[in-house]
């Protein structure tokens, strides 16, 4: 365990987890905080509570980032999460609290990994975050609707909080919809004109 008795924070530059701890723990005894400029990353535990108003990235990717206390995101930070497999941590990015988690208008961000846009289906779900409770609501996207992968491969319905088709204390992942490529797009622009064109040759006169 690296042990720091007075609070921590993460100014700018990235805390890779992976390569800080190799397999231990780092313990905040007055919590971790993620400015705006700072990014926590990589596969490991923090021992304490997390304030966030910088980027969490759980892998380097995929990975997993287990928050022993609590986390508290506020409205400048990003939550990334890379999707490369159906596992949690192994598959794709997981972020696990042991506390209770409020989300403060953040904005939730997914990408793609390993070429798995050409692999998932509508029927995967992906559990990215739990905790003991959850609270609050992203900025970019409300419970049940929609948000697009920043490599624009397609969207998933977020599933997160009170009605959520889930647990309220998770964000899932669910229903993921592609995006048809341009050629597909022109495609079905020359059938629609075939069709067109050819009921309009069958049209009475």
């Amino acid at each position: 365990t690296l042990r720091f008795s007075r609070s921590f924070t993460q100014k700018s530059g990235t805390l890779n987890l992976t390569n800080v701890t190799n397999g231990s723990v780092l313990q905040f005894d007055q919590g971790l905080t993620i400015a705006s400029g700072g990014t926590l990353a990589g596969t490991g535990t923090v021992v304490g509570s997390v304030t966030a108003a910088g980027t969490i990235a759980p892998g380097n990717s995929p990975g997993l980032i287990t928050v022993t206390g609590t986390l508290t995101l506020q409205s400048t930070s990003v939550l990334l999460f890379e999707l490369g497999g159906t596992t949690p941590g192994t598959g794709y990015d997981f972020l696990s609290i042991s506390g209770d988690a409020s989300l403060g208008a953040a904005n939730l961000t997914l990408a793609f990994t390993n070429n798995f846009q050409s692999s998932v289906t509508s029927l995967n779900t992906f559990t990215v975050l739990t905790a003991a409770t959850l609270t609050g609501a992203f900025a970019n996207v409300a419970n049940g609707t929609r948000l697009l992968t920043t490599d624009g491969f397609g969207s998933f319905q977020v599933n997160y909080g009170a009605g959520s088709l889930f647990a309220a204390n998770s964000v899932v992942l669910s229903n993921f919809a592609a995006v048809p490529e341009p050629s597909v797009y022109a495609l079905l622009v020359v059938g629609l004109g075939v069709v067109a064109l050819a009921a309009r040759r069958r049209a009475p006169r």
